[in-house]
Parts: structure tokens; C-alpha cells; sequence
């Protein structure tokens, strides 16, 4: 399960292979790619 995270209108990605949050699109410094995690989503 995710932890919680505040976002105040920030575009957020994060990458699911290593866990690393940025601030900007692309591919993570890992390799892994980042995911827009901007705001809440239903599983």
C-alpha cells in the first residue's frame, strides 16, 4: 500500500521500479519509467 501524500495542485511522478518522486516527466535516473501521481485514483 502506498503511503500517504499530500499534493497541493504539484505535478508529482514517481517511479515504480525504485520509489523515486519527481517533480518532472520521463524516464527515472534507474531506468524505470515515471508515473503521473498527481492526484487520486480509485484501485
Amino acid at each position: 500500500m502506498r503511503p500517504e501524500y499530500e499534493n497541493h495542485g504539484e505535478e508529482v511522478y514517481e517511479c515504480f521500479k525504485c520509489g523515486r518522486r519527481t517533480d518532472s516527466p520521463g524516464e527515472c535516473e534507474c531506468g524505470g519509467e515515471l508515473r503521473h501521481i498527481g492526484r487520486s485514483r480509485d484501485l
